[in-house]
């Protein structure tokens, strides 16, 4: 389990790149890791003022339904922008869990030649408590279904319940849900009423 600890974290992804939630935002944390550029990505949470420090607000609900999809490219370019000019970005939400992880991701996805499952599991080794949400998932595949051609994750949908997953979450579920699945395995099933092209299903073996 990550410690408490982690949540008051500014997370290093590049040396250009960083990653937050609210908690770890001060000023003399910017100062050390010498940010120029703080992406909100709340609601909740005012811009800070810093001299020296530019602000930027994308307002994001964290739940399944908000359109995070609208600001993945503006953030993303905004990143690179800030990367050629020297400069260096902190992306927060609240947590640094959900919102932000998933901007950090896209950025990698579209600016840096990773796959979306290399994204996020270069982000998540260097910060384990990310989580973005199902409906965040949702349009990071799609995202890089249309910007690749295919998307290297599928959702998973777990076998007599009403759960769809990214496959990536499955080892997790795995070990949380010992008593639920004895021996998960996924399965491919034809799904013509999902947004994705395939879907899986995890089930036990019988």
């Amino acid at each position: 389990m990550p410690r408490p600890s982690a949540y008051y974290q500014i997370t290093e992804i590049t040396n250009y790149l960083y990653l937050s939630g609210v908690p770890a935002v001060t000023a003399d944390k910017l100062k050390r890791k010498r940010i120029t550029c703080i992406i909100n990505a709340t609601i909740e949470q005012p811009n800070m003022y810093i001299p020296g420090v530019e602000c930027v607000k994308v307002a994001i609900e964290d739940n399944v339904l908000a359109r995070i999809d609208q600001y993945f490219d503006t953030v993303a370019d905004k990143i690179k922008s800030i990367k050629e000019r020297g400069g260096r970005v902190l992306v927060h939400c609240v947590a640094g869990v959900s919102r932000s992880a998933s901007l950090c991701i896209i950025y990698l996805v579209k600016h840096e030649n990773m796959s979306l499952r290399q994204a996020y599991y270069c982000v998540k080794a260097v910060r384990p408590i990310i989580k973005p949400n199902i409906g965040f998932w949702r349009q990071m595949v799609d995202y890089e279904r249309k910007y690749r051609g295919s998307s290297s994750v599928s959702m998973v949908q777990i076998s007599g319940r009403d759960l769809v997953i990214p496959d990536v979450y499955c080892s997790d579920l795995k070990k949380s849900s010992v008593p639920l699945f004895r021996s998960p395995r996924l399965h491919y099933i034809s799904t013509p009423t999902s947004s994705l092209n395939q879907e899986f299903i995890l089930s036990e073996d019988s």
